[in-house]
């Protein structure tokens, strides 16, 4: 069957699956090209009435902030645009989920993205095993970005291809595939040495394979993300504790392969004060380098306080609150949409020792958890599709 690909579902897919290696100057310029049509989009399918959403105060104050921090000399005018972008994309990218949502079209919307997506991690995986001897040199580029990059690409296209309805195979049959899929993953991220995205492949497995019906409702409680993120935002705080414990020493030196420092991050995790003492309120701004310029190298290695970091306090907590809205899975919703809270959910727990939250995939999962149900979007598949 020929499927018609939708502008909107190649642009997000596009942002999605980012070649990392195209020159800035092209990236720059495509990044506004895609966010004005996006923008324009939304814009033009949407009543006025609809343009408010939670998100939209995430990404305004997300930009407000950029802008303060420019103003104070602290955020380059570069970094300023792409913190601009960004907040941008994550608003266009919800409201565009919900537009298909509400026609009923988020089917259609799944496939095409998952047809880039297996073409990505298809060109991805090669490059890979082709600079394999460079899996140990630290920020490597591949043709998705680095290691981190390339394996939660591969994570979201084994997800894709689970929740895509429009794939001609049976359902037995897509079970096993998944199955060899999350295997290769798996064997993907040892190569590389990413012991993050194991955990991520880990968990996302647990969510398709082990029926765990009876406790599902129990996991879409709002107190638990409240609970969840603030868990591992503090992980920094109770992290020396934790490692104090032999059998959690025996687990991190014996089974995860690292130091007791955890890579560094112990000694990262002791400047945090010191980061936050002046600029708790306002952050640094977007994708700033305050760790690197006082340490002389990484990040601040977790994903709320990140958004500390780059935004405030204040910003952070209406991440928080809008996390908590968008937690809860519609009753109706099946495996499908259930699998996108996984990887939301993974997301989360590897955020206390990685970021994760400046990704736009964690934003696609986290609003697809709330908005795909295959029980409503069915009627996509016998139904002619308007494009824009």
């Amino acid at each position: 069957m020929k499927i018609k690909q939708s502008y909107t579902s190649l642009c997000v897919a596009f942002l999605l699956f980012y070649p990392i290696w195209l020159p800035w100057q092209f990236t720059y310029i495509t990044y506004i090209l895609i966010d004005s049509y996006l923008t324009i989009y939304v814009i033009k399918r949407t009543l006025k009435s609809e343009w408010y959403s939670g998100v939209l105060v995430l990404c305004i104050s997300m930009m407000i902030m950029n802008l303060y921090n420019l103003l104070c000399g602290i955020l380059s005018a570069g970094n300023f645009i792409l913190g601009i972008l960004f907040a941008i994309f994550i608003y266009d990218m919800e409201r565009i989920i919900y537009i298909k949502s509400k026609r009923n079209c988020l089917d259609e919307f799944i496939h095409q993205v998952n047809m880039i997506s297996i073409i990505s991690n298809i060109v991805s995986s090669i490059s890979v095993f082709i600079l394999i001897e460079n899996r140990t040199v630290d920020n490597f580029n591949y043709y998705l970005g680095d290691k981190f990059s390339c394996c939660y690409a591969l994570v979201l296209g084994i997800i894709l291809f689970w929740a895509d309805n429009k794939i001609p195979i049976k359902e037995k049959n897509r079970k096993k595939v998944i199955i060899v899929l999350l295997g290769y993953s798996l064997l993907y991220e040892i190569i590389v040495n990413c012991m993050t995205a194991i955990i991520l492949t880990l968990i996302i497995g647990s969510c398709i394979l082990i029926p765990f019906e009876s406790i599902k409702k129990g996991l879409r409680s709002p107190l638990l993300a409240v609970t969840s993120l603030i868990c591992v935002g503090s992980f920094p705080l109770w992290s020396s504790a934790l490692l104090s414990n032999e059998k959690i020493q025996f687990i991190v030196t014996n089974v995860m392969h690292k130091n007791i420092s955890l890579s560094g991050r112990m000694y990262i995790y002791s400047y945090i004060n010191r980061f936050l003492r002046e600029r708790q309120w306002y952050g640094y701004g977007y994708s700033n380098n305050i760790v690197e310029q006082t340490l002389g190298f990484g990040n601040i290695q977790n994903g709320l306080l990140d958004i500390v970091l780059s935004y405030g306090v204040i910003v952070a907590i209406i991440f928080i609150f809008i996390v908590t809205i968008y937690w809860k899975i519609p009753n109706k919703s099946d495996a499908s949409s259930f699998i996108f809270w996984g990887i939301m959910f993974a997301m989360i727990i590897i955020s206390s020792i990685e970021i994760t939250f400046s990704t736009l995939i964690f934003y696609f999962s986290l609003f697809m958890c709330r908005y795909y149900s295959n029980v409503n979007n069915q009627s996509c598949l016998k139904k002619k599709v308007k494009y824009f």
